[in-house]
């Protein structure tokens, strides 16, 4: 019987020795073992995106050791003297941070080493897959870069130069769209997914809308997501074809004013959102200018409303001011009025200044653009000037 209770008291000991070896091992530990000696004595740490920093240590000897106990995998980076390094994922294994050289030998960058089943090492080919797409485009771009500044005194391009370039610039985006969309959809119910997710472009609100509502929990935690996929939504209600919305505005004066105030059944109302720290803004109100003398007596109204301004300060009466200042040095002799509140730029999902709304004598939405461009075509079709 004593030899027996030997022999279980030893198999508890071993399982409660080995269940210790196990929680010894959870987490993620990070080191680095051959870092350049010049990074003897700098601060290294790990924080959670928009966190605190949870471990610090200094390097020595060109080495270094960090742990991350995380509740769940979320997306850390790695800080060194204060600088945003490499970017990582809170899961369960080990990671080495090891330097990248270029053929003459100098470091240039570092990357994280470890067993390919990790999400971080997972990410990190990722990006090295779209710095090996983006590379053949830089070099075409520097190139043009330079036959613009050789071939040209004022170093402008011409508009045939102009034009290849953003040829290059259109190639690049798509080539680089596409490998972040299949990446994406390997990881989008990942952590990999979350990260990737604010990286990709969308062709128009509607892609948006049904991507952000697929997506995972994580995403749509987002804040900045999120305001965009609540712009999106606005957006879509006031699309081309839809009744356009009526709403308040609050002058900051102690006087109000809805939008329906300046549109009398007759003629077709251009809205123009603006603010005054807005350089294409500033740029469209010559352009808006012509239109006025042109159409204004033909059956068009113009309504320039002030938005944003608060962007710039948090004293309302300078964003008051501003935008005063702004109407009377543009020349904005068309009707206006200042949205203290910014209430029309939210109820339109405007996403960037200038907008540009034409709005039917019956309400409805013709055009809704950035470029003075689109609404004269409308116009020269609507009132064949």
């Amino acid at each position: 019987m004593k030899d027996f209770l030997k022999i279980a008291a030893g198999l508890v000991m071993v399982a409660m020795i080995s269940l210790t070896s196990c929680q010894s091992e959870k987490g993620l530990k990070i080191s680095a073992k051959s870092l350049p000696a010049e990074l003897n004595g700098a601060n290294v740490m790990v924080m959670p995106e928009g966190g605190e920093p949870t471990d610090t240590v200094v390097i020595a000897d060109g080495a270094f050791n960090l742990a991350v106990n995380a509740e769940e995998v979320g997306v850390w980076h790695l800080v060194m003297n204060d600088q945003y390094l490499l970017v990582f994922f809170s899961e369960q294994g080990k990671l080495e941070v090891v330097p990248v050289a270029n053929e003459e030998g100098v470091v240039t960058s570092y990357e994280f080493a470890g067993d390919p089943s990790l999400l971080t090492i997972q990410y990190s080919q990722i990006q090295k897959e779209l710095t090996a797409i983006s590379e053949p485009f830089y070099t075409k771009l520097q190139a043009l870069d330079k036959e613009i500044r050789e071939t040209n005194e004022d170093g402008r391009p011409t508009e045939e130069q102009y034009n290849r370039v953003m040829a290059v610039q259109e190639e690049y985006v798509e080539a680089i769209n596409d490998k972040l969309s299949k990446s994406y959809e390997a990881h989008k119910d990942d952590a990999i997914g979350t990260v990737l997710f604010p990286q990709l472009q969308f062709e128009g609100d509607a892609e948006f809308i049904a991507a952000y509502e697929a997506a995972n929990d994580k995403v749509k935690e987002n804040e900045h997501l999120v305001r965009r996929y609540e712009t999106a939504l606005k957006a879509q209600e006031t699309s081309v074809g839809r009744t356009y919305k009526d709403f308040e505005m609050d002058n900051g004066e102690g006087e109000t004013r809805a939008l329906s105030s300046f549109m009398n059944g007759e003629d077709y109302l251009l809205i123009d959102f603006f603010a005054s720290w807005c350089g294409p803004c500033r740029r469209s109100i010559p352009e808006i200018a012509k239109l006025n003398d042109n159409y204004g007596k033909r059956g068009l109204n113009i309504l320039s409303i002030g938005t944003w301004e608060n962007s710039g300060t948090d004293d309302a009466g300078v964003a008051l001011t501003n935008h005063q200042v702004a109407v009377k040095d543009w020349g904005i002799t068309w009707d206006h009025y200042y949205d203290s509140k910014n209430v029309g730029a939210t109820e339109y999902g405007v996403p960037g200044i200038p907008m540009l709304l034409l709005i039917s004598p019956e309400g409805e939405i013709l055009v809704r653009t950035h470029s003075v461009a689109d609404v004269k075509v409308k116009l020269e079709e609507l009132l064949h000037l």
